[in-house]
Formats: structure tokens, sequence, C-alpha cells
């Protein structure tokens, strides 16, 4: 009997220590919804959100020294400074690289999404269809979402630009993901930037743009850099005076056959993030991400009738890395009208998206 009830005792102690055990590592969850004085927002291309007000919802304290502009984070053994303008923040000492440096708008430190969220080991979704943003922290969720915005896009380019409407096909994608785009296309066949060079800045005087889109003659950035560069300084500099983003679109024409020339491909590439680089523009990169779309997408036929244009497909495919660049957008939904709507136009979609996060 002695045994029994020594046997019974040292089962119910046991299950007393597993109730234990358990009761220290359940958390209940929590969910909140942020809303901000000054809201998030599209800039460069990075989602770009208020620091202060999603570190103190993850309880973590901040600091902030004027003299040098740079703001502190301090949760547990985690330390996190970011110096606005810079693109080097440090987690602990140890600096990490990020594409947009942090920047003041009416009081607020505004940081690029990923490095706010997982500065503290969060993870962040961004949904871009619904414009909502998930930072799941633990057992804390916090939920906001980033305001529809309008953008207004000057093109100047060629018939590269034109073929298959890649203007038409960014605003309807943008569309129907919260961005109203309004865009003056200038561009003209056959032409070099010097040729509407002029132009291009009368536009920019006359009326208010985010972004100026430059794209020269399709062999002009092989055979005489020297002048392709001066073009894109020249106009980049304009931009910048009058208030506008310069942005280099990197086109896909180099095939052999219907199948990208990727050697050919480099050499454009290279002048072009040459010229960014230079310039300190954005770059859409659409001619590796043809590249990386046949590589990934089987059976694909990108090219126009006269194996050098996009088609519609292809175009669509340029629209989309566009998407991607600028605005941060993962295509979940393809607009009803004014688009290309194949049964591939999701993976098209995808490989623009998964190119642009790979090479960001």
């Amino acid at each position: 009997m002695k045994r029994y009830f020594e046997k019974s005792l040292m089962f119910v102690l046991t299950i007393l220590m597993c109730l234990q055990i358990v009761t220290v590592h359940t958390y209940a969850a929590e969910e909140r919804t942020l809303t901000f004085e000054v809201p998030p927002r599209i800039i460069n291309g990075r989602t770009m959100v208020p620091l202060r007000a999603i570190f103190e919802a993850m309880e973590a304290s901040v600091s902030w020294d004027a003299q040098t502009q740079t703001v502190t984070g301090t949760r547990g053994n985690t330390v996190v400074t970011l110096t606005i303008g810079s693109t080097s923040p440090t987690v602990n000492n140890r600096t990490v690289t990020i594409d947009q440096p942090g920047v003041i708008i009416d009081g607020r430190t505004l940081v690029p999404l990923r490095f706010v969220g997982e500065a503290f080991g969060a993870t962040v979704d961004w949904d871009s269809s619904t414009r909502l943003v998930t930072i799941v922290d633990g057992s804390l969720t916090l939920r906001f979402n980033v305001p529809d915005v309008s953008v207004s896009i000057l093109f100047v380019g060629n018939s590269f630009t034109a073929a298959g409407n890649v203007p038409g096909q960014l605003q309807a994608i943008a569309g129907i993901h919260g961005i109203d785009i309004e865009y003056l296309d200038i561009s003209a066949g056959g032409a070099t930037l010097a040729d509407t060079s002029a132009r291009a800045i009368r536009a920019m005087q006359d009326r208010s743009f985010d972004y100026i889109v430059l794209q020269d003659q399709s062999r002009r950035p092989l055979n005489n850099i020297e002048a392709f560069l001066a073009d894109i300084r020249v106009l980049s500099d304009a931009a910048r005076r009058n208030g506008v983003t310069p942005v280099l679109y990197n086109p896909a024409w180099p095939n052999v056959n219907g199948q990208p020339d990727e050697a050919l491909q480099n050499v454009l590439t290279n002048a072009y993030k040459q010229a960014a680089n230079e310039n300190n523009a954005i770059l859409v990169n659409a001619g590796d991400a043809w590249v990386y779309a046949y590589r990934t997408i089987p059976g694909l036929a990108l090219y126009a009738s006269d194996m050098l244009h996009a088609n519609e497909a292809g175009a669509f495919l340029t629209a989309s890395v566009f998407a991607a660049t600028l605005f941060d957008m993962q295509i979940m939904e393809i607009p009803g009208a004014n688009t290309y709507r194949g049964n591939d136009a999701l993976a098209l979609a995808k490989a623009a998206w998964d190119f642009v996060r790979s090479s960001s």
C-alpha cells in the first residue's frame, strides 16, 4: 500500500510540474492597430514608416540626439541606432545596410519598413493589394495601413518605352493597388535623350512631377557611352533642380531568336548601372528582369513580331518591374482593363517582384 501511495504521489507531482512548465511558457496573444500623426508613405520605392511609434509599440525605449540627428532604440540587450540621411544604421554595433536613408517629415523620423520591423527580430508582411502592414513580434501583432497616394511621372524615351504601352500598363497596375498615377509620355520613335532633353526640361518647369523616367536610344549606351552618360547627367541635374526624382529605365531588347542575349544585355545593364550610380538615380532594371523571367518561366514569348520590341506581355513584365521598384508593389491582382491578362500574367508579376527583391 505504501509503495502504491508513493507511486501515486510521484505521478501527481509529475503532472503538477508539467502544468507549471506549460504555465510559464504560455502568453496571451495581443493585436493592435496603429495610427500615426505622420502617416507612412512610399519614398523612392520603399515603404517608409514612423520609427518612434512602432518601436514604442514594441516596448522599446527611444532617444533622439538632435546634434547628430541620431535616433536610438533599446529593448533588452538590443540597441539600434540610425542617423538621418545615412544608409548604415547599426544593431548592437553591427552595421546593416538600407537602400533608403531615414528622413524627417513634419518632425517625425521615417525609416524603411523592413528595417524598423526586423531590427528587434520581428517579422514583417506587406500586402500591396490592401496596403496593409503586419508586424509579428512574438505574441504581439501590429497592423497599420499605408494611405493611398497620387504620383506624377514624366516618361522620356522612345519606342522601347511606348511598345506595349508600358506607362499605361503601369498606371492600370498601380491603380488597383492604391496608387493613382498621372503621367506624360514624350517618347519619340528612335529618339536619343539629347533629342528630347529640351522638351523634358520645359515639361518639368511647367508642371510638377514626382519622377522622370529616362530611356536612351537602344544602342547609344553601347556605341557612345560618354554621350549617354552626359545626357543622363544633364537631365538628372535638371530634375533635381525641379524637385523631381530621376529614374533610369534599362530596357530588354537584346535577344537571339527570341531569347535574351545575356552577354549583350549585361553590357547594356552595366552602362545604366554606372549612370544610376553617378547620378544617384533609381534604376528600373527591366533588362535583367527579363533574363530572370526567361530562366524561371518555361515557354515565355515576350518579344513582338519584329523580334526587338516588347509585346503586350513583355511590356506587362516591364511595368511590373516599375511597380516593384518604385512602389514596393507585389502584384496580387491583374487589372480588368488596359493591361495584359494572359494566363501567365501572375507568373510574370511574381518574377518581377522576386527579381527586384533579390536585387535590392
